[in-house]
Order: structure tokens, then sequence, then C-alpha cells
């Protein structure tokens, strides 16, 4: 599984998270890099997060929300067109998800609630669920029941 970031502003980047059969070679790399990256903005597109969150502050926090696992979205299934059509071959999903850089003020008291509060306000619960980690695999270990 790869990863690579867009920043959009300060406290905001999109992550994509791009499934393979195989390791990509650099020249792959490079077209992939280039499908994904904003054409004015290079700068702001990396192989590693723009958002830090410094864990010794209880202040700060990323929150991640994406696409459910178990069900490819249209975004996915047209990049995947794309990077056929330009030769990856190799790239079988790529689903894009959102990072939220959320600070906590001294005034916050039940900085669980708020997180709640922040997920229930910012994302669709019946296509989408939060990433408490980095993707490692679209794999859920759900199966579909047999037919009867």
């Amino acid at each position: 599984m790869l990863h690579f970031y867009r920043l959009s502003d300060k406290s905001f980047e999109y992550c994509f998270n791009i499934e393979t059969t195989g390791p990509l070679s650099a020249q792959e790399l490079e077209i992939l890099k280039w499908l994904l990256t904003e054409t004015f903005e290079p700068q702001k597109f990396s192989d590693k997060t723009f958002l830090k969150s410094n864990n010794t502050e209880y202040n700060h926090q990323i929150i991640e929300l994406g696409p459910r696992l178990n069900f490819e979205t249209a975004y996915s299934s047209n990049a995947v067109s794309i990077c056929r059509n330009c030769g990856l071959l190799k790239v079988t999903r790529l689903e894009r998800s959102r990072r939220h850089l959320i600070k906590y003020g001294p005034e916050c008291k039940d900085i669980a609630a708020s997180r709640q509060k922040f997920i229930d306000n910012n994302h669709d619960r019946m296509t989408e669920c939060v990433y408490d980690s980095p993707l490692t695999s679209f794999e859920t270990g759900i199966s579909a029941s047999e037919v009867y």
C-alpha cells in the first residue's frame, strides 16, 4: 500500500491510498506522482504527511475520514482507469481520504466528545468511516453470505 499526501491548507490534506499488485518502478512512480500532483502547487505533494500532531500536547489530534473499505468508490474506479490508460497496470485501487489537524483550545473539557462532534459533522456515516491508523490494506475480512 502506497500513501501520498497533498496539502490543502495548514490543517487539512488529502491522503491517496494506493493498492498495487507489486512494487512500482521509478518511472511508474513518476507517472503516478504526476497524476496526483496539483499542476501549480507541486511543493504541496509528498510521500510524507504535512500535518504534524505533537503527541506531548493533549490538544492536537489528526482525524482521517475516508470511504468505507468494503466498497470501491467511483473516484477509485475513474482513477484506476486513468492509471491504466497511462500504462500503470499494477494499480488496482486508489482511494482518497481527508486528514484534518484538530486543535482543541484550553477551554475544551471533553476532547472525546469534541472529536466525535467533529466526526459527526464532517463525514457521511453511510459511505465513510474513520481511519484510526494509516491503511495497510483495503481488506476488511468481511465476506458475503451464501446465496440460497
